[in-house]
């Protein structure tokens, strides 16, 4: 019993959501809002984000994944994904909610894929390349919903 308990727990971490989606989800981080980030980090702190991308590489660090966003054929952002979802791949379209984060200056892990400041991590996440799995971290599932809907509020 205790067994079943702990696998429950563990599968309740990270929820997974087998389904195909019909609709587009809303994409509020474009290569220009990329660029206005990384020039006032200050301003896009704690802000909620989504975006489309094709990965431009994967590298596993730790606890987590790096995926080299390619926003377009010029502008790219190295983006945190804590789930280790195994079934991003190179050259897979995704499409994610994030949440932009300042790097702080003794963060060597983060810094060295975006020393820029800006430190971005997915919260929720659509293979668009595998049959449009999703990813969601437990604390994101409303943000998700609303996400679905076409929202993306700022928490307060």
């Amino acid at each position: 019993m205790k067994t079943i308990k702990i696998f429950v727990i563990l599968l309740l971490q990270v929820t997974l959501i087998n389904q195909v989606f019909s609709q587009e989800f809303p994409i509020t981080f474009d290569s220009k809002n990329l660029n206005l980030a990384k020039n006032d980090i200050k301003k896009w702190n704690d802000k909620f984000v989504s975006t489309k991308c094709v990965v431009g590489d994967v590298e596993e660090v730790r606890t987590k994944s790096y995926f080299k966003c390619n926003i377009d054929n010029e502008n790219y952002v190295w983006v945190a994904e804590i789930t280790k979802d195994k079934n991003v791949r190179k050259n897979d379209t995704i499409t994610f909610l994030g949440i932009i984060f300042k790097v702080k200056k003794n963060d060597k892990e983060v810094l060295k894929y975006n020393n820029e400041g800006l430190n971005l991590i997915i919260l929720a996440l659509i293979n668009n390349t595998d049959e449009n799995r999703s990813y969601i971290l437990p604390p994101a599932e409303k943000k998700f919903i609303e996400w679905k809907n076409g929202i993306i509020t700022q928490d307060e």
